[in-house]
């Protein structure tokens, strides 16, 4: 999968806006909102697709605690050849929560540790819930209210103390 993906993008070429524009990508900026599942308005303008891809972007946030220069991004993760036997995801947002998914279903043995008392803080109560369950019946192991502290080399690999407690 990794080199598939490397050359596809390998012959996307360089993503500059005039050179997607070359390849008939029509760029449109603006704020924009769903009108119903297949159109959306950005200002004035209606574009509507039979599917449509939000892609907002997002640059993964910088750790400071003790121990972080031995984390990768999730962009670094997308670039291993292998998957690991144990990973442990900091942070259970939509990304972290997907790769978790992810390396589950490649075998990796998966923690998750998550500052908030629940995993997706930005779902709905119901729907996260539900996810939670899935992912531990799915053998994921989640650490709500959890803050990681530092992460230290160890025999094993790396030990990650977390504070449980409610600062």
């Amino acid at each position: 999968a990794v080199a598939r993906a490397k050359r596809i993008i390998k012959g996307c070429g360089d993503p500059k806006p005039e050179n997607l524009v070359k390849h008939g990508v029509r760029l449109v900026s603006g704020a924009g909102h769903f009108l119903d599942p297949h159109t959306i308005a950005v200002g004035e303008e209606r574009l509507e697709a039979e599917h449509i891809l939000i892609c907002a972007g997002r640059h993964p946030p910088r750790l400071s605690f003790p121990g972080s220069e031995h984390t990768v991004t999730h962009v670094e993760a997308l670039q291993w050849e292998k998957p690991p036997r144990r990973l442990a995801i900091i942070g259970a947002g939509i990304i972290g929560m997907e790769f978790a998914y992810l390396f589950t279903r490649l075998g990796t043995t998966v923690v998750v540790f998550e500052t908030l008392d629940h995993i997706l803080s930005k779902l709905d109560e119901e729907l996260r819930d539900a996810i939670a369950a899935h992912a531990i019946d799915l053998g994921l192991t989640l650490h709500t209210s959890a803050r990681v502290e530092h992460i230290v080399p160890s025999e094993a690999g790396y030990l990650i103390k977390a504070n449980r407690g409610t600062e």
